[in-house]
């Protein structure tokens, strides 16, 4: 028979101790130690035995409490870590949780809101929250409002964990999400917390600001668990009053995030948020129905798809009379962003859409393309996109233009082959040296045709790649094209040929790196980098040849060297014969 479980010896000094604050807060601090020291005597054995009696005396005392309660909602957690919300039901009501979320100090709005994610396991606890109106609210509150980071990220995460318990996509009941966006008042909260034109944040203008960002952030996560629901009008007179003008109405959440919350009229970096937004959306919701309405859909009807790429493709028109030359290079590289997003995930739609028209004047403040004038015979968005990318590459190619080569490696490998030989791929040049241009060859040449292509065009391709990658002074250029070899080797059977055939390369690559050269003991050297990189190239080829030795002519006898070249290590025997392992 198994001996009864004994309490802490502190538990008596404990609870003394805590009763003696209640009666007398003021002249009571709070002793940490004892505190701590009964929450180290904790055992799990006896977390059930005491939470019925102490869970209540530590609620009360945290909200007469004078100093910091943080020991006191570490040992609540403790105390309730291995209780399901269904077994702290009777001692956390939704009366006593309202109360730890809108308490003035973020440890006991932590605990509140730690209590409430015990109810993101399981469905039914999820919807015994969801009828918690005020309490959702206040997380919501919280969400979007909050001065403190920490609770608002908290809040963001358990709205969202309940949300994806609760999703009728996932055999959820749904209750949260009528909750949220059927409730009139819950659902007027993101109107009145997040709009201009809303309630008044403690904040200021950096409240707003910040709420709106985090609007955004929880927009994009619900897209990614049920696009249609926020897509869809809730309450249009709630929805309307908060528009941006009366001719412009507010259709839905999405709508009221992407189009009529955020003024972006002198704030660059909540124009760069939306454009992560417009990014965020294209890349959820991708298991949504073929009828469904998609985030690319809305995007092509509010006009915020078109004016997007417009701001790549004419970054000037787009801009408003105050946009100085950095901002516009700032939001160019978003609108970037997002035709990489469009063409990787969309590559279809791209091939068929024709380029969005240019405005001939600068754009009103909104982000709307509804004034622009429509052309009779629009070239194709493709045609317009290499174009801005080759004269982007030719205009300054000491410099490259990195929102451009972002784009180009996300484009349909079929339209770059299909352009030679005026590929705007061509174009990229191997001279002045620059990481960022052998880098996105890097990627272009994991297509056969394109590698192919482009090293007939440029025969100084390989004496060029070794020339940067035995320069230490070009450290970047040097990583980049050991890179570059290392990937190309990964191609398959014909990429690893062009490494073993290529001129140079493996003479280079078994070759190894004086440790002695300056600065090669230092791991922050350019000598140390190379080395190592140069070493983990080695290493990839020999994966490779395992994978295609019989493919490969010579691989034989290419293993058998570069299995040798491995027993001496980074340095090589010259090292002093350094084991590979010992170095690194």
């Amino acid at each position: 028979m198994s001996s009864p479980i004994k309490p802490p010896s502190a538990l008596q000094p404990l609870t003394d101790h805590l009763n003696a604050i209640l009666l007398n807060p003021s002249d009571t601090p709070l002793d940490t130690g004892l505190v701590e020291t009964f929450t180290a005597q904790l055992t799990e054995g006896q977390l059930k035995l005491l939470v019925p009696s102490l869970v209540p005396l530590i609620s009360s005392t945290l909200f007469v409490l004078h100093e910091d309660p943080s020991p006191l909602t570490t040992l609540l957690r403790s105390l309730l870590s291995t209780t399901s919300f269904s077994e702290i039901l009777p001692l956390a009501t939704p009366e006593i949780i309202l109360q730890t979320l809108s308490a003035p100090v973020p440890p006991i709005q932590l605990l509140g809101i730690a209590l409430l994610q015990k109810a993101a396991l399981a469905v039914s606890d999820a919807g015994i929250v969801a009828s918690w109106t005020d309490v959702i609210k206040k997380l919501l509150e919280l969400m979007l409002a909050s001065e403190d980071t920490g609770i608002s990220s908290k809040s963001l995460d358990l709205l969202l964990s309940l949300l994806k318990v609760d999703s009728p996509k996932a055999n959820g009941t749904g209750l949260v999400w009528r909750r949220i966006l059927e409730d009139r008042g819950v659902y007027e909260l993101f109107f009145k917390l997040c709009s201009w034109d809303g309630d008044a944040l403690p904040g200021g203008k950096r409240g707003k600001t910040e709420g709106q960002g985090r609007l955004l952030e929880f927009v994009a996560k619900l897209a990614e668990l049920d696009f249609s629901a926020i897509v869809a009008s809730r309450f249009p007179e709630i929805e309307e009053k908060f528009s941006i003008s009366a001719d412009d109405p507010c259709r839905g959440l999405l709508d009221f995030a992407a189009r009529h919350a955020v003024r972006v009229d002198d704030d660059v970096m909540m124009h760069m948020l939306l454009l992560d937004f417009y990014a965020a959306l294209l890349s959820s919701a991708g298991s949504a129905q073929a009828s469904a309405e998609r985030p690319l859909d809305y995007l092509h009807k509010s006009g915020l798809h078109e004016s997007t790429i417009g701001r790549y493709l004419a970054p000037e028109a787009h801009s408003d009379d105050f946009d100085d030359f950095l901002t516009q290079n700032f939001l160019e590289s978003k609108a970037a962003e997002y035709i990489a997003t469009f063409a990787s995930l969309h590559a279809k739609e791209l091939l068929a859409e024709p380029a969005p028209a240019i405005p001939d004047s600068r754009q009103p403040k909104r982000r709307r393309t509804s004034d622009t004038p429509t052309r009779a015979n629009p070239k194709p968005l493709t045609q317009a996109l290499l174009e801005r990318i080759q004269f982007c590459i030719e205009e300054c190619p000491q410099h490259p233009h990195s929102p451009s080569l972002r784009i180009l490696k996300s484009l349909p490998p079929s339209l770059l082959i299909t352009s030679y030989p005026a590929s705007v791929v061509s174009k990229i040049p191997l001279s002045p040296p620059q990481a960022a241009y052998i880098s996105a060859l890097s990627s272009l040449f994991a297509t056969r045709e394109i590698y192919f292509a482009y090293s007939d065009a440029h025969p100084e391709l390989w004496q060029t790649l070794l020339k940067y990658a035995s320069t230490p002074a070009l450290c970047n250029e040097a990583l980049a094209s050991l890179d570059l070899i290392e990937k190309l080797s990964q191609n398959g059977v014909w990429g690893l040929r062009e490494v073993l055939e290529s001129p140079g390369v493996m003479t280079y690559l078994i070759t190894p790196n004086s440790r002695y050269a300056a600065g090669g003991g230092d791991p922050e050297s350019s000598v140390f980098k190379i080395s190592v990189k140069k070493w983990e190239t080695l290493n990839a080829i020999e994966r490779a040849l395992g994978e295609w030795r019989d493919e490969v002519p010579g691989a034989i006898g290419w293993g058998v060297v570069i299995a040798e070249r491995a027993r001496t290590g980074v340095w090589g025997s010259r090292a002093g014969g350094e084991v590979a392992t010992a170095e690194m």
